[in-house]
């Protein structure tokens, strides 16, 4: 019975208990976000407002950007919530910019990175309708190892 009587004290002092007692202060999303690839992006910018949508937005209706290339690679590498933002850059990376001839700098890390290999099924999604883009992709996917490399060899049509 004491230990009964203990353990609900303790469950209704967690209870009566302020949320910030037990999470601590709240994480703020950055301002802005400068990626590795030098592009500088704030949580406004159009395109990562356009991702964070929760109906998918076509990769052709994105907003007119010369650097949009850049800024789609930039998103790929952030963190930013929710996650579905940085694969949905990945897929339109894919889609939009398979034959442009940084891609394959662009993308051919993730490949080869357990961490990013989410992004490198995301970009052989998006090149699904360029026979090209995928010929050029088949190297990269099939010399991946690590836990990425079964699902990558099956992504390539």
């Amino acid at each position: 019975m004491r230990t009964l009587l203990s353990s609900g004290l303790v469950f209704a002092t967690l209870l009566a208990s302020p949320p910030t007692a037990l999470a601590g202060p709240p994480v703020a999303a950055p301002d802005t976000i400068t990626a590795a690839n030098g592009v500088v992006l704030t949580n406004t910018d159009p395109v990562i407002t356009a991702f964070r949508s929760r109906d998918a937005v076509s990769c052709g209706s994105l907003p007119s950007d010369p650097d949009l290339a850049a800024k789609l690679d930039a998103i790929a590498e952030a963190d930013i919530a929710p996650s579905w933002v940085p694969m949905r850059a990945a897929t339109c990376l894919g889609e939009l910019y398979a034959n442009d001839a940084r891609f394959a700098d662009w993308v051919g890390p993730w490949f080869s990175d357990d961490d990013r290999g989410g992004l490198a099924v995301a970009v052989l999604d998006g090149t699904r309708s360029d026979a090209t883009a995928q010929q050029r992709l088949a190297p990269l996917a099939l010399a991946a190892t690590g836990r990425w490399a079964p699902i990558l060899a099956r992504h390539l049509r």
